[in-house]
């Protein structure tokens, strides 16, 4: 189920309606679907898929035993200002698991799926911390580490979104505005242990500001292009890693990323498609980038 680009609790003009909606965004969501909140970040109209929210619960589920990795909530991009969901019998309330029927199991049953949480933390592995030391130009921080036991599909790629928090009412930690992204253990990581990260933040201005962070655990690696047949005017295309994350084809007349539209959907790997760009063609192969779980957010943090 995708839910993007949405106003839950606003009007037209992106403002609240009312001070608290007892409605629930998806209300007893069935414990062996897969759930897409935001963007994919998949490079198109990724800007406009990030649903905004005001003053809402979020999610219920209709089981409290949850006990399968066949089921995620993906939630990325997302504009959220005193939306509340429990996660855990604890004090930490922070989308995006529901407080509605059985939520807190719910929601903790499902992060032991994805994360180790046999650490000092516990359960509370699955919140993500921006640590001291943190500035403007760096920001460093740890999450729980995913689990990788032959008998799960490991979720192992950790990508953590930085958001500046919303600090309009005293309301559980979370993003009000999408930042940027980094993967951990990516080139961009400056510390090569699992679970903690250290990004170079120079140059998104986020000097006085409060920032939360979220991790989403991504099961899918970023396909690649094995191969391009040519023929007159039809080109067959050949992907490899594509898991069961296949997302399509892009192609562009010239190598600047702005201009890549999607070409095709790729069925098994492969995918055929009349192509007209003169005097050459530029191809990229696409795969999801919300296809798993997504932590809580982290505590806000202010930037000195």
């Amino acid at each position: 189920m995708v839910i993007a680009g949405n106003y839950f609790n606003a009007d037209i003009n992106g403002s609240p309606i009312v001070t608290w909606s007892f409605g629930k965004v998806l209300h007893q969501a069935v414990n062996t679907g897969t759930y897409r909140f935001g963007s994919d970040f998949n490079g198109v109209s990724d800007a406009l898929e990030g649903n905004l929210s005001f003053n809402q619960l979020m999610f219920d589920f209709d089981s409290g035993s949850w006990l399968t990795n066949g089921a995620w909530l993906s939630m990325r991009g997302n504009s959220l200002s005193n939306c509340w969901a429990q996660v855990n019998a604890g004090p930490q309330t922070s989308p995006p698991f529901g407080n509605g029927q059985n939520g807190a199991e719910s929601g903790a049953n499902t992060y032991a799926q994805f994360i180790d949480t046999t650490g000092a933390g516990g359960t509370l592995d699955f919140i993500p911390v921006i640590i001291a030391g943190t500035t403007a130009n760096s920001l460093s921080g740890t999450c729980g580490k995913p689990i990788s036991a032959a008998w799960v599909n490991p979720y192992t790629n950790l990508v953590v979104d930085i958001y500046e928090a919303d600090t309009s009412l005293p309301s559980a930690p979370q993003g009000r505005k999408w930042i940027a992204s980094f993967t951990d253990n990516s080139a961009a990581d400056s510390n090569p242990a699992v679970g903690a990260f250290t990004f170079n933040t120079t140059g998104l201005g986020l000097a006085g500001k409060q920032i939360v962070i979220a991790v989403s655990y991504l099961r899918y690696t970023q396909a690649t292009i094995a191969s391009v047949a040519r023929s007159g005017s039809q080109s067959t295309v050949t992907l490899n890693n594509i898991d069961l994350g296949n997302y399509g084809i892009l192609k562009s007349a010239a190598l600047s990323p702005a201009s890549f539209s999607p070409a095709a959907v790729a069925v098994g790997g492969t995918a055929t498609f009349t192509d007209s760009n003169n005097p050459m063609s530029v191809y990229r192969a696409q795969t999801p980038t919300a296809s798993g779980q997504t932590s809580p957010f982290s505590a806000a943090f202010t930037i000195p």
